[in-house]
């Protein structure tokens, strides 16, 4: 018999998510948290040009607020789009977003061997975390 891999049970999860949270979007159709996951969520169905719609909107929704910018990052990086990952990764930062998070995280796994990457964790963690 098949076991499922862990990519065939992703689909489904992504799927219900997905559709849990469009009809979330339903009654608050301007809500950044829902639009950035519903962008995660088509990603990871592959869903690219419906995934970076979502991202835009809710990035246009909350510019200052990082957990749209990290879910942006993850989509961005889901999608393939390093540089765009980056960037994204940066404002979430920027915004109040912990690095260590960021270093410990499996969504980023894929940004591992970027220079950039690695570099924005380092200035990260170079940066002092009180005023002095």
């Amino acid at each position: 018999s098949h076991t499922p891999d862990r990519k065939d049970l992703a689909a489904p999860m992504y799927r219900n998510a997905a559709r849990l949270a469009a009809r979330q979007l339903s009654v608050n159709p301007s809500n950044a948290d829902t639009l950035a996951a519903l962008g995660h969520y088509h990603a990871g169905l592959g869903e690219r040009e419906r995934a970076l719609d979502y991202t835009r909107r809710a990035v246009d929704a909350a510019p200052g607020d990082m957990y749209v910018h990290y879910f942006a990052a993850l989509t961005l990086s889901q999608l393939g789009m390093e540089a765009n990952a980056i960037d994204a990764l940066q404002r979430a930062l920027d915004s109040g977003y912990p690095a260590g998070l960021i270093a410990v995280d499996a969504g980023f796994d894929s940004l591992a061997g970027s220079e950039l990457f690695r570099s924005l964790l380092s200035d990260a963690d170079a940066e002092p975390t009180t005023d002095e």
